[in-house]
Parts: structure tokens; C-alpha cells; sequence
């Protein structure tokens, strides 16, 4: 999410830097001798009418390569930024290649091909996103340093008919203690709803979000919910990694989420 909202922000600044850069190369120099418009024969603090000329028509070239420069370069950047979020959401998961149940044998996890009780088992977390087709496989299921956890592939269709789009992506669920609200962190800094950052984005959690670069989750129904672009059977590794680093965050989570008082 974040780096379409960046892809984009980049591309409209880069077409507005595009848009004075041109407008800069074919405007009329006009020289001005404070905020007014000077005429043929004027003399401004010792400049006449033709240098005041000469000095205005290099300032709007030097503006105009800057703008066109700067406005070019976001537009790449946009375009790049854009690419690869566009990959993110429509990556597949590819073949099932045996390597994720391959992983839960060696963790000593439950692996399940096909789950479609996953939903049932969170009924509260909102997983369905309400969209269609809610599919939940390649299911690991385990327990991390006493957090029990559910990971697994998640696709859904949003739309309808030639409108319709199929996301997957891969999802992580820790099991919590009971806690006291439910709430979301949004790029490492925001918290929904904000009257709850005071209680619950204290630096320590701030500094196991950036250390284990996790930067969009939430906590509901005391678990915490976290996905991103699909794991592919070729990057398994990254499950036990990115399990790790959550269990760090929920470790850092203040206390007071779980002995407070019920927040709803």
C-alpha cells in the first residue's frame, strides 16, 4: 500500500515539475525591477532594461532544467515504484513444490495443503476482507516460543464480472493474550483508532517495528494480523524469519494492552 501511495505521489510531482519545466522554456522572459514591469530604456539598481533581460531569460533555463531534471527523475521513480507494487499485489504463489510442508516437518508444525477452516478458527479478524472466493491454503500451523501461529496463502477476488481482480498474498496470525483493545499500525507511526497511540506505540514497540521492519500490522481479537505479497515455495525460508520478527514485535507490545482495562 504504502509504495503505491508513493508510486503515485511521485508520479503527480513529477508531472507538475514536467509541467512548469515546459513552462519555463517557452514563457517570455519578463524583467522586473521589484514589482514592476520594466520598459525599454528603464535602469533597475544600476541595470539597465537589456541586462535585466539577459539575467531573467537565464534564470527561467536554470528553473527549466531543474524542473524538467527533477520532474523526469520522479516520473522514473514513480514508474519503477508503481511496477513493483503492481508485481507485489499480482505475484502467484506459484507451483506447491513440497517445500513449505517440508519446512513444517522440520519445525515440527501442522501442515495442511488446503484449509478452508482457517476463517472459522478467526472468525472475528475480518480475513474475508469482504471479497469473494476466499481461498486459504499451503496452512502452517505451530507454536513459537509459546505464541501459537497460523501462516498461510490467502487469495480473494475483489469485483465483479471483467472487473474482477484475484489477490493472493500470505498471512501471518499470532495468537496473543487477551487484550484490551483492538488497534492497527500503519507505517511504523500511526496508530487507528488514535486515541490509542499514547497506550500502545511506546518506543520500545516503535524500535522492534523498525529493527524487525514490520511496518503495517494490527491487533484484533487479541491476535495479531499481519500479511505480505505472497511467499513463493522458492523463498520458504522467509516464513521462520518473518515469524521471528513479528514474535519481537508482540513481545514489545506495552504491557498495559493486555492488563488494561477493556477498550471497545
Amino acid at each position: 500500500m504504502i509504495s503505491r501511495v508513493a508510486a503515485w505521489t511521485a508520479l503527480a510531482g513529477g508531472t507538475v515539475a514536467l509541467f512548469w519545466g515546459l513552462l519555463s522554456v517557452f514563457g517570455t522572459p519578463t524583467p522586473r525591477c521589484g514589482g514592476w514591469r520594466m520598459q525599454p530604456g528603464d535602469v533597475c539598481g544600476g541595470r539597465g532594461y537589456e541586462e535585466q533581460l539577459a539575467y531573467e531569460t537565464t534564470r527561467m533555463q536554470v528553473e527549466a532544467g531543474i524542473a524538467l531534471g527533477g520532474g523526469l527523475l520522479l516520473v522514473i521513480a514513480g514508474l519503477l515504484l508503481l511496477a513493483r507494487a503492481t508485481r507485489a499485489l499480482s505475484e502467484d504463489a506459484g507451483p506447491d513444490t513440497g517445500r513449505r510442508k517440508l519446512l513444517a516437518q522440520q519445525q515440527g508444525w501442522r501442515y495442511r495443503a488446503v484449509d478452508p477452516d482457517v476463517a472459522a478458527r478467526y472468525p472475528n479478524v475480518g480475513l474475508s476482507r469482504n471479497a469473494a472466493d476466499n481461498d486459504y491454503s499451503r496452512v502452517l500451523s505451530g507454536d513459537l516460543d509459546g505464541t501459537a501461529f497460523d501462516v498461510f496463502n490467502h487469495s480473494y477476488t475483489f469485483g465483479v464480472g471483467v472487473g474482477a481482480i484475484r489477490h493472493e498474498e500470505t498471512v501471518f496470525l499470532l495468537r496473543l493474550p487477551p487484550c484490551a483493545a483492538s488497534f492497527s499500525v500503519e507505517d511504523a507511526g500511526q496508530v487507528m483508532p488514535p486515541e490509542l497511540r499514547p497506550m500502545v506505540l511506546t518506543e520500545p514497540l516503535r524500535r522492534a517495528c523498525t529493527r524487525a521492519r514490520v511496518r503495517d500490522w494490527a491487533v484484533v481479537d487479541s491476535t495479531l494480523i499481519y500479511a505480505e505479497p505472497v511467499i513463493p515455495d522458492s523463498r520458504v525460508k522467509r516464513i521462520p524469519a518473518r515469524l521471528a520478527d513479528l514474535r519481537t514485535v508482540a513481545a514489545a507490545i506495552p504491557s498495559i494492552v493486555f492488563s488494561g482495562p477493556r477498550i471497545d
